[in-house]
């Protein structure tokens, strides 16, 4: 996966407001494991994954961002309390790097 900036914790986050408050952090772990596969395929094509983008964790969730962000909101704030623990989670795992790259590949 890319290097994570704050405009993809925000992406993120917004795809999870969708989603029930039980089944966040599971979404959260798939949209990292979405932007890790869509990394690795443009790493070995050179082109964009078509529904996971490139790489970046922004571009996983394009497609299923339609609200806006306010952290104000507990719902958002949740929302981005599940990604960022999902994230610690991955690194933990050793699937990610502090700079976003996997340690794979």
């Amino acid at each position: 996966m890319r290097p994570v900036i704050l405009a993809d914790l925000i992406a993120a986050a917004l795809a999870l407001l969708d989603r029930v408050p039980e089944c966040r952090s599971a979404e959260a772990l798939r949209l990292l494991d979405r932007a890790h596969a869509a990394d690795q395929f443009r790493k070995r094509t050179g082109l964009r994954h078509r529904d996971w983008g490139d790489g970046t964790l922004a571009a996983a969730c394009s497609r299923m961002c339609s609200q806006s962000f306010r952290l104000s909101d507990p719902a958002a704030a949740t929302a981005m309390a599940a990604i960022l623990l999902a994230l610690a989670q991955r690194r933990r795992e050793g699937l990610v790097r502090r700079g976003g790259s996997p340690i794979s590949g």
